[in-house]
């Protein structure tokens, strides 16, 4: 089989993929992409390899830019390829198009190897990750860092962890965290606001019948408007979210 060096897929966004006003969620744009390296994967020579070995592909941190989120019943194209890797991550771009091929969306992910047994995170294993045709190879890259904030005595709310949250690597799944920081926005601020940039790190797993808080902290400049997000669970940090957003006109 043919490996694509750009990964493709094609999707009509369907309605109980978006928010109330027919914007693609980003929770939802997030697993298109993962679609998308999935397929790729499945077109290597033994797609099994990483797991034969005991191991799974983790996400650690994602870097999206927004230029408008897909709409529903739009037809988009979902595209991937892996760029590189070094000793500890391997990173990946994504990219969502409109049919027209007008850029909506567009991330950067770090993806590094766990350690299913262990649970935890071990080295790049170069046999695995020289499976895929990346477009530059071995490199140290710089990851966007998230300002530290303080969390004390801000707006904080408390999270039940339930069955669908939880993802084939038995924690809670990358996408469900972003769920989590728009409840405690509330409606009325995302009725005005657009998502415009997105940065997520996470920091630990959170595994199933666990209960997390969401501590958030907001900031506003005449240039910006943006929000700060801790996900923690019994004192122990497992992400943090930084939100950049736009005034709907």
């Amino acid at each position: 089989m043919t490996i694509d060096v750009i990964c493709q897929i094609e999707r009509t966004i369907l309605p109980y993929e978006c928010d109330w006003n027919g914007n693609l969620l980003l929770s939802q744009a997030l697993g298109m992409m993962m679609l998308a390296s999935r397929k790729q994967q499945q077109q290597l020579e033994n797609p099994n390899l990483i797991y034969e070995k005991g191991y799974t592909w983790i996400v650690i941190q994602h870097e999206v830019s927004i230029h408008r989120m897909p709409k529903v019943d739009e037809e988009v194209i979902i595209e991937t390829e892996a760029i590189s890797y070094n000793k500890f991550f391997t990173y990946r771009e994504y990219r969502i198009l409109s049919k027209e091929r007008e850029e909506l969306f567009e991330c950067i992910t770090t993806f590094a190897m766990l350690d299913m047994k262990a649970r935890k995170i071990v080295s790049i294993d170069e046999e695995v990750v020289l499976e895929y045709p990346l477009s530059i190879g071995k490199e140290m890259r710089k990851a966007t860092r998230i300002p530290k904030k303080n969390f004390t005595d801000v707006p904080t709310g408390e999270y039940k962890i339930r069955i669908n949250d939880i993802d084939a690597n038995l924690h809670v799944n990358n996408a469900r965290y972003f769920d989590f920081a728009f409840s405690e926005l509330g409606m009325e601020f995302l009725k005005e606001h657009q998502l415009k940039q997105v940065v997520i790190k996470y920091e630990k797993e959170v595994l199933p019948e666990s209960t997390i808080t969401c501590s958030t902290v907001w900031e506003e400049s005449q240039e910006r408007k943006q929000t700060y997000h801790l996900i923690s669970q019994n004192g122990n940090r497992c992400a943090n979210i930084q939100l950049e957003w736009e005034e709907i006109v």
